[in-house]
């Protein structure tokens, strides 16, 4: 019987603009596999329910198919104990995911890195997402989770306007994104 490698799965979680993808990307770099993301799993929008501000909420559990994302942890989980020392293969991910980011059934993502190879050593994965902390069947998959918060949603609403492209010259326009973000996203966070 061959003997499995160990599989490390890290989750990263927290509020928008608070830099999961950044350090969630960075870690992956010593991985064969790139960083996972739990956007992969928004519902298309017809499912997705609302709430007190918005008639499609986005920023609700409900609108990540997190026990798809767990399956897939799962199956991933599998087949990377499982391939033998040496290049890493292609490998897959996503089939469970709803194709709302380009990831889904029809369209797994290619999750491995060129140039990698492997060996009976442990392989660290690492996923991120908002909502990834709020599924108990998702976080018995991870062997360490990092949340990353901040005390000053003003700065994260300033981050993710002028990373959408806005510029705070524009008074108005950052105006209105700050109260959006200020009165819906980040009092979902919180």
């Amino acid at each position: 019987m061959q003997a499995q490698r160990s599989v490390r799965i890290v989750g990263i979680c927290g509020a928008s603009a608070t830099g999961k993808t950044v350090l969630a990307t960075k870690l992956a770099e010593v991985s064969p596999v790139v960083m996972l993301s739990a956007d992969w799993y928004f519902h298309k929008p017809r499912k997705i329910g609302p709430c007190r501000k918005s008639p499609c909420c986005w920023e609700q559990l409900s609108s990540v198919d997190l026990e798809a994302l767990a399956q897939d942890l799962r199956e991933l989980t599998t087949d990377l104990s499982r391939v033998p020392p040496g290049p890493v293969p292609d490998l897959l991910f996503g089939s469970s995911a709803h194709n709302v980011s380009g990831v889904g059934k029809n369209n797994p993502a290619r999750i491995t890195r060129d140039g990698f190879t492997l060996t009976n050593e442990p392989v660290v994965v690492v996923v991120e997402g908002f909502l990834l902390f709020g599924d108990p069947d998702v976080c018995e998959q991870l062997h360490a989770g990092i949340f990353l918060t901040a005390d000053d949603g003003e700065l994260l609403a300033r981050r993710r306007f002028q990373r959408s492209g806005g510029s705070l010259e524009d008074a108005a326009a950052w105006a209105s994104f700050r109260d959006e973000y200020m009165s819906h996203i980040y009092q979902h966070h919180l």
